[in-house]
């Protein structure tokens, strides 16, 4: 009986452990597109970015967007290297949502 109690103490802590965000490495410097700058388009692109194990961009899905900034901002994110998620010592797949504005002076 003592054996079952210490594995569900010893579960109860692994899934306690905090998950830690994939973060990018680098800045995200997105081009501002002639176009929108032409036409004074500011605004908020919000990106859903599905990020592997070795901390690559898989996917990207556009929450929020723009139409003449959402390529931009893909572009801007799409080879960007992020640290992976990661749970106690375990590294995982996951997604990360990223806000781009544009903003112009």
């Amino acid at each position: 009986m003592k054996q079952l109690i210490l594995v569900i103490a010893f579960a109860s802590f692994i899934f306690a452990q905090e998950m830690v965000q994939p973060k990018p490495l680098e800045s995200i410097i997105p081009i501002y597109p002639k176009e929108a700058m032409e036409n004074d388009i500011e605004g908020t692109v919000i990106l859903k970015c599905f990020i592997d194990k070795t901390g690559n961009v898989t996917d990207i899905e556009i929450l929020k967007g723009v139409p003449s900034l959402n390529d931009s901002a893909k572009e801007a994110v799409q080879n960007v290297r992020f640290s992976p998620a990661r749970k106690g010592n375990k590294i995982l797949s996951s997604s990360v949502v990223i806000p781009i504005k544009y903003k112009l002076n």
